[in-house]
């Protein structure tokens, strides 16, 4: 088994085989672990790959960031499959190192100064140098999200920077964040994180 330094670090464990023995459940919050498992669970049943999914991921602090996430099966050389293999980019990292994409790094760059404002499809794509149609081909190409899925996802991120650091009431800071009714925002926040917001705090 092999693990990056960064997720050795992210779970607070001195070495690799710190890991051996433990399950998903056991470093990730249940939601998130759940997903894990079945994506997991679907490349050992089709042998199928998985690319371009986009998830989740918590750092040493517990604050969430986006990652383009790829997994694929390991095949034994009698043709079963034996184990899962897979990496990880930053939503960030990834759009600025794509070729002939690098127009998305603007419009990432756009949304994250600005998630806190009503931001429309035009108003985006002009910032990106594209039209309309043109960024939401490359979004999908490069995340397999749509623009205001993306945008939907930056914004639960600050919310969560903001549910750590600040004593902000629930419906102040959905607004600060850019959600402009609370249920709205409490409705994305558990689809997304897999918990509400005030159980994120008290966690």
């Amino acid at each position: 088994m092999f693990l990056s330094r960064n997720n050795r670090d992210r779970c607070r464990f001195a070495d690799d085989a710190a890991f051996i023995g433990l399950n998903d459940f056991d470093v990730n919050p249940e939601e998130l672990a759940r997903s894990y498992v079945l994506d997991d669970a679907r490349i050992f049943a089709t042998g199928e790959p998985l690319f371009n999914r986009v998830e989740l991921w918590f750092d040493q602090l517990g604050i969430p960031d986006w990652f383009v996430v790829n997994k694929m099966p390991i095949w034994s050389r009698d043709g079963e499959i034996i184990g899962v293999m897979g990496f990880s980019q930053s939503y960030e990292s990834r759009a600025q190192l794509l070729e002939p994409l690098r127009s998305i790094s603007k419009a990432v760059n756009f949304l994250r100064d600005n998630y806190h404002r009503p931001i429309t499809i035009t108003q985006l794509a002009a910032a990106a140098g594209l039209s309309p149609r043109q960024l939401e081909r490359s979004f999908k190409a490069t995340f397999s999200l749509s623009p205001q899925q993306f945008l939907i996802r930056t914004r639960l991120l600050a919310a969560c920077r903001r549910l750590t650091e600040t004593r902000q009431g629930i419906g102040e800071l959905a607004n600060a964040s850019g959600f402009g009714d609370q249920s709205a925002f409490t409705r994305h926040f558990r689809r997304h994180i897999g918990m509400t917001p005030s159980q994120y705090r008290a966690r």
